[in-house]
């Protein structure tokens, strides 16, 4: 965070653009991977806390994880919204009892390319990444894990695998090691453009939007980069109710 080259130092980009400001807004809102407030950031983060309360912001910062909101995907980040001149108080939204998993993403027919072939499964095995895709399969009921914007599919270590011939996550890694005979009937592939929207809280139409001329490398890329809507959409709402208290 002290390095204003990195995605987290834009931040002093914002000071810098709200010092300048005339008119400063009324509402801030930040996300951030949790490491924002780690040991490492602690000091930037609180010197951007201080830098926002000086300019006459109240700051509220949480760590919410998006399964606990509707979202299919395990997601935890760290919040921050900051009020100017609030005279009230601002508290984030509860935690929602609807659960959401991947069937409830799943795309009914998929393109046999999003398939591995018992040549692929080989070579993903003999990776020698810290990562090992295999260890975590998902099933009809797992929650997804987080999506980065490196891609949630395409053949790499961070690649979300699934399968629905099971309803749970299950790790097959040493399965696959200990046999020469890899079953392709698993039907075990990686998750498709679309499912990486659906997790990340879009719809369909939002999808169709921005899929064409888009390789699926940036799709993937896209989706991974955003903010889970269902968390987005219950911040947004208690901020209204907040400045509706202000008026």
């Amino acid at each position: 965070m002290e390095d204003n080259s990195t995605t987290s130092g834009l931040l002093w980009e914002v000071e810098r653009i709200l010092l300048e400001a005339a008119i400063k807004p009324k509402v801030l809102i930040m996300e951030n991977v949790v490491q924002v407030h780690s040991a490492k950031n602690i000091k930037a983060f609180n010197r951007w806390k201080t830098s926002l309360k000086n300019m006459g912001y109240t700051n509220f910062a949480a760590d919410i994880n998006s399964k606990n909101y509707g979202s299919s995907q395990s997601r935890n980040r760290c919040y921050m919204v900051s009020f100017l001149d609030l005279k009230g108080t601002f508290k984030f939204p509860e935690p929602k009892e609807i659960k959401n998993y991947f069937e409830d993403i799943e795309e009914p027919i998929v393109d046999q390319k999003y398939y591995l072939t018992n040549k692929q499964i080989r070579g993903i095995l003999s990776w020698k990444a810290y990562q090992k895709p295999f260890k975590k399969v998902l099933g009809a009921k797992s929650i997804l894990p987080t999506i980065t914007a490196r891609g949630a599919g395409n053949l790499h270590s961070g690649m979300v695998i699934y399968s629905n011939k099971f309803k749970e996550t299950i790790n097959l890694y040493e399965r696959f090691k200990n046999t020469d005979a890899i079953n392709e009937n698993l039907g075990i592939r990686y998750i498709t453009p679309r499912e990486t929207f659906r997790a990340m809280g879009f719809s369909d139409k939002n999808f169709d939007d921005v899929k064409d001329n888009q390789t699926n490398n940036s799709l993937y890329h896209l989706a991974g980069d955003s903010i889970v809507v269902d968390v987005a959409q219950a911040i947004l709402e208690e901020v209204l109710e907040t400045l509706k208290g202000e008026e």
